[in-house]
C-alpha cells in the first residue's frame, strides 16, 4: 500500500492548493465509496495526513473548505 505522506504528497501533489487536495481526497476516497464521508471527516483526515508529513499545527481545528485552502499549498516535506 502506498503512503499518503513524504514521497507521494511531495513528488504527486507539490505545489498544489489544500482546496485542490480536498476535492481529490473527497472525490477519491474511500476506495470503492468516494464522497461517502462527511466533509468535516475528510477535513480531519487532511489535517492528520498535513501532520504526519511535518506542517506545523495551526491555532484552530481544520474547518471544512475553508476558503484560506486556495491560499495553502503543499510543500516538500521537511528533513
Amino acid at each position: 500500500m502506498p503512503t499518503l505522506t513524504g514521497y507521494t504528497l511531495n513528488s504527486k501533489h507539490e505545489g498544489v492548493s489544500l482546496s485542490t487536495y480536498f476535492r481529490f481526497m473527497r472525490d477519491t476516497m474511500p476506495v470503492g465509496r468516494p464522497g461517502s464521508l462527511q466533509e468535516q471527516t475528510y477535513a480531519d483526515v487532511l489535517a492528520y495526513l498535513l501532520k504526519m508529513h511535518g506542517a506545523p499545527a495551526g491555532d484552530h481545528e481544520l474547518a471544512v473548505m475553508d476558503a484560506r485552502f486556495a491560499n495553502i499549498t503543499i510543500e516538500k516535506k521537511p528533513k
